[in-house]
């Protein structure tokens, strides 16, 4: 499992790729890491197209209830997350725990999400 995260402040942008199994600890981790490096008001591009992912239903529910918590948050910057069709509809279910003023979308395509992403407003 790798799960490569870029923050760049400057353009206040986090880029993540994901390859092979991801469970909730990488999740975790990377909430953890745009938490420390002040960046959960950047937008968030997450490349998972060649990720696999491992989890109970346990995790999802813990995962789901962390992604509430961060919804009461004003500054949260937009999602987009390229994904194996397979995913869509878990993923889609988990943008939605953590929706309220923050656009999310998941995509099959990266241009497509890239593109989106760019067009949505800054937190």
């Amino acid at each position: 499992m790798a799960v490569r995260i870029d923050i760049d402040h400057q353009r206040r942008l986090v880029e993540v790729r994901a390859e092979g199994e991801v469970g909730l600890k990488d999740v975790e981790a990377f909430l953890d890491t745009i938490i420390v490096e002040n960046a959960l008001s950047y937008r968030k591009l997450i490349d998972a197209r060649n990720a696999e992912a491992k989890y109970i239903a346990a995790d999802l529910v813990q995962l789901e209830a962390r992604l509430t918590l961060y919804a009461h948050v004003d500054r949260r910057g937009a999602v987009a997350m390229v994904v194996d069709p397979k995913y869509v509809d878990l993923l889609d279910r988990l943008l939605q725990a953590g929706r309220p003023r923050r656009p999310g979308c998941t995509f099959l395509d990266a241009t497509e999400a890239e593109r989106w992403l760019v067009e949505q407003p800054e937190a």
